[in-house]
């Protein structure tokens, strides 16, 4: 019995100790993804603070100034960088830039240095001198306001119909944009996510976004049908609805 007992005490303390081990394992994990994640928000912080002196100028009235000095110094940090994206009351305020495929900037930011935020990139697919009907803009979904991660609050109806512009500067232009649409689709979804062929048939582009989105307007839609020669933009991230799940907003230049 006192075997029995002793015995007993030892697989006691055993199991304390396992569930101490596990306790102490699960906290160390904790602080690294939350020290992890940190760093992801930091890294993107400081990499948009610093390319901000770059950012191209303009005038009182909004029209692009003699940015060339501006661009200049964007593509002497990198040669690959083609415009400039801001969306009002968001954190989307970045260089974009376009590599050689889908994957160069992944997890590379504009200095060209790892970084898990990567960079705000244009497809590779898309020609943007001259440019396309259909332009596609990729970007991670990071909090804090960093990256593309504030597309998600274009699913809001309050925010959407408050928050409907932006811009994309230019070398010596500025395309105001007008927000048309924010939906989810599918990342293999062709008429979304493959720029040659939405720009072959841009009318199976807006059929899409018309069927599918969240919020939309459909007057601005409609009427960008009727234009001769439009010019949309759209910008998309990860979804939080599902792994092969995409956040779209489609915008028009104006």
């Amino acid at each position: 019995m006192k075997f029995a007992e002793t015995l007993l005490k030892l697989f006691q303390r055993l199991l304390t100790s396992i569930l101490l081990l596990l306790l102490f394992f699960s906290a160390a994990f904790a602080i690294y993804a939350l020290w992890d994640n940190y760093r992801i928000y930091d890294s993107a912080r400081e990499v948009q603070e610093r390319i901000r002196q770059w950012k191209p100028a303009e005038t009182e009235s909004g029209d692009a100034e003699d940015n060339s000095e501006s661009f200049a110094g964007l593509r002497a940090v990198n040669p690959d960088v083609w415009a400039w994206l801001e969306m009002e009351n968001t954190g989307i305020d970045y260089p974009v830039v376009q590599g050689s495929t889908n994957f160069s900037y992944m997890s590379l930011d504009i200095y060209g240095e790892y970084a898990l935020a990567g960079s705000i990139f244009l497809d590779a697919r898309n020609s943007w001198e001259p440019m396309d009907s259909y332009l596609l803009i990729y970007g991670h979904n990071v909090e804090e306001h960093r990256m593309f991660g504030d597309l998600t609050l274009y699913r809001k109806s309050h925010f959407f119909r408050e928050n409907r512009d932006g811009r994309l500067i230019l070398k010596g232009s500025i395309r105001n944009l007008r927000t048309i649409a924010c939906l989810q689709a599918p990342e293999g979804e062709i008429r979304i996510f493959d720029p040659e062929r939405v720009n072959a048939d841009i009318d199976a582009m807006l059929d899409y976004v018309l069927q599918h989105s969240e919020q939309i307007d459909e007057t601005l839609l409609q009427r960008a049908r009727q234009l001769e020669n439009p010019h949309f933009l759209a910008l998309t991230t990860c979804s939080e609805d599902s792994a092969d799940s995409r956040t779209i907003l489609l915008t028009i230049m104006e």
